[in-house]
């Protein structure tokens, strides 16, 4: 079924739940930009919560582990904005929520989108970070999104892209969802990825009774600033039917929606597989990660109030 396109980015998706985003090529290739960026960061680290840079060690373990995520994504952003946004780069504002050490938001800056970093403040106020972004000319913002409010205008951004954050909120995600569609134009498109609650991993931890949220033992490393922790913690995973029921009664229709796992099968071949690798081979539902594209269609009116309880 054709939609239609939105005021903003001019999107127009089939609603084939498991194809894949289409679009003409048009970037450098992802994993060249990708390489180019980690390697950058490595030769310099930021090391975000020492007030002194250091050997970098654990965020280039961390970046090397994210680097065939950054690659995926980066190939479906060109594949979406270059389909739906026919806008010149340069005119199309781009706002990455939770951009940890800038990856995506490099690579889109080199393409020549505008583009707005936010993160905690605590990693956006490291000055190593912040002369890395300015040297880009890519925005530095620190937000906590506990405090409900984005310091930006109304219907600011064309596309705001937020890939494993929600799963890392301790507090009511709704206000948060609110100032999304607030500094979003209408029509415009919010990609985002999330764990997925329903997976095979997670069904197999509950079956040997495990739990599937941050642990107790977690509870501690997050208060052990040596572990670079403070953010690191899934609260809360999502369900298909809970990204629908969490964006559609606030302003979005949501275009677009997978379940994604790494691909896995050269382990196969040499008998080292994880049976809930197997299983997300056969039945898609129960792979690790959603992957799902929104269109904001409509003003967000909800009045949520405010307790001491919620802060």
């Amino acid at each position: 079924m054709d939609l239609p396109a939105p005021h903003g980015c001019g999107l127009m998706m089939s609603m084939s739940a498991e194809s894949k985003f289409a679009g003409p090529p048009a970037w450098p290739p992802a994993q060249e930009l990708v390489d180019g960026i980690i390697n950058e960061i490595n030769a310099d680290p930021v090391d975000l919560l020492s007030a002194v840079a250091g050997t970098g060690a654990g965020e280039a373990h961390y970046l090397k582990m994210l680097s065939p995520q950054y690659v995926r994504t980066l190939k479906e952003l060109e594949q979406i904005l270059a389909a739906r946004c026919p806008r010149k780069p340069s005119e199309v504002r781009v706002l990455e929520i939770g951009s940890f050490l800038g990856v995506l938001c490099f690579a889109l800056r080199k393409v020549g989108f505008q583009v707005t970093a936010q993160d905690i403040p605590e990693f956006q106020n490291n000055p190593r970070l912040q002369e890395r972004y300015r040297r880009a000319d890519i925005e530095c913002v620190g937000v906590n999104l506990k405090r409900r409010h984005f310091p930006y205008p109304d219907a600011h951004f064309d596309f705001v892209i937020m890939c494993e954050t929600l799963e890392h909120l301790n507090f009511n995600p709704l206000p948060a969802i609110k100032e999304i569609n607030r500094v979003m134009k209408p029509g415009g498109l919010l990609y985002l990825t999330v764990p997925n609650q329903l997976s095979a991993g997670n069904r197999l931890k509950l079956l040997r009774g495990e739990t599937i949220q941050a642990s107790v033992g977690q509870f501690y490393e997050q208060l052990d600033l040596s572990l670079n922790m403070i953010v690191g913690l899934h609260w809360r995973e999502y369900s298909k039917a809970d990204l629908y029921a969490l964006l559609e009664p606030m302003g979005f229709a949501v275009r677009h929606h997978y379940f994604y796992q790494d691909d896995k099968r050269h382990r196969y071949k040499r008998l080292k597989f994880s049976f809930k690798d197997v299983l997300g081979e056969f039945f898609p539902s129960l792979r690790p990660v959603h992957v799902l594209l929104a269109e904001k269609v409509a003003e967000d009116k909800h009045v949520f109030g405010e307790t001491d309880a919620l802060s």
